[in-house]
């Protein structure tokens, strides 16, 4: 059993003016930085031991941004945000690009167990100060063999 949500989708956009110095006056120039995008997505391969959780991440602006994606996972929807609840997909800093669809595979969960997962990109520092979330989303383990 597992959570279906409807996928809501929206971009947060920063706009800011700067007025270039030009010997004819000040010209302002319009600047849009958009906020990164992540979508959490239905797992898949649900067995008694073992998740694949899916996401989809997102970056929309001219040049990359260095990050790491991962997924929280927990078995108390209240341990997430904890670094020990974390998988990484990404062993070290990688620049974000366009879209990118992910998929990680978690071994040694427990069978018939509901667990609590969302997808996470961490911005390195001095690009952005706080981690982007996806939506939590809720499973259950299969029953152990018999």
């Amino acid at each position: 059993m597992r959570s279906q949500k409807s996928a809501i989708s929206y971009q947060l956009s920063v706009v800011w003016a700067v007025c270039v110095l030009l010997p004819s006056g000040c010209e302002t120039q319009m600047y849009t930085f958009v906020l990164p995008t992540v979508e959490t997505k239905a797992a898949t391969n649900i067995k008694s031991d073992s998740v694949e959780l899916n996401a989809v991440f997102a970056y929309d602006n001219i040049g990359g941004l260095y990050v790491r994606r991962a997924f929280e996972l927990s078995d108390n929807a209240g341990s997430l945000g904890n670094s020990k609840t974390r998988y990484y997909v990404d062993d070290d800093w990688r620049e974000l690009i366009g879209k990118d669809e992910q998929s990680l595979l978690i071994t040694g969960l427990s069978a018939s167990t509901d667990y609590y997962y969302r997808a996470v990109l961490i911005p390195k520092d001095g690009t952005l100060s706080a981690p982007i979330y996806g939506d939590v989303w809720e499973l259950k383990t299969t029953g152990g063999s018999t």
